[in-house]
């Protein structure tokens, strides 16, 4: 697999999760039910919450280039340079 697919898989892979994440019932509701239950429902993410995610793990990913450029690792920079255009990609195609 060339770099940059590797790099678009990772941060696919990335916001699958916290997508999932925000779907995540809080312990707190969940300590309300039935402890035969094993299934809750997940709570519903927006489009909205989506775009917040992404523009979020943006935000950290372009803080973590700019260390990885300052302490002249550009080989990690560049794979992060790479999902960010994955990142920017997939946030066009929501708004």
């Amino acid at each position: 697999m060339a770099a940059r697919e590797t790099e678009a898989v990772g941060a696919i892979r990335a916001i699958m999760t916290a997508v999932d994440n925000a779907g995540a019932v809080p312990k707190e509701e969940i300590a309300d039910l039935d402890p035969t239950v094993s299934e809750v429902p997940r709570k519903p993410v927006t489009i909205e919450m989506i775009e917040e995610i992404i523009k979020s793990e943006m935000i950290m990913r372009r803080h973590a280039k700019s260390e990885y450029e300052r302490l002249g690792n550009l080989g990690e920079a560049e794979k992060i340079r790479l999902s960010l255009i994955t990142l920017e990609d997939l946030l066009k195609f929501l708004v």
